[in-house]
């Protein structure tokens, strides 16, 4: 048995655009979290995204 890879959530795929400056991305997290659309464990992968950016 197989495990297929998941796809990147819109949000994710959001959050990796270059052309959103990192202030929309962070108000953006926060609407998301405000909203409680979000559980912590995605709040990290999300996060984890942002960091990429910079890199």
């Amino acid at each position: 048995m197989s495990v297929q890879p998941s796809s990147p959530s819109p949000l994710a795929r959001l959050i990796a655009r270059e052309d959103l400056s990192d202030v929309e991305v962070t108000a953006l997290l926060a609407a998301m979290v405000r909203r409680e659309r979000v559980t912590l464990a995605a709040m990290l992968g999300y996060l984890g995204l942002v960091v990429e950016r910079k890199l």
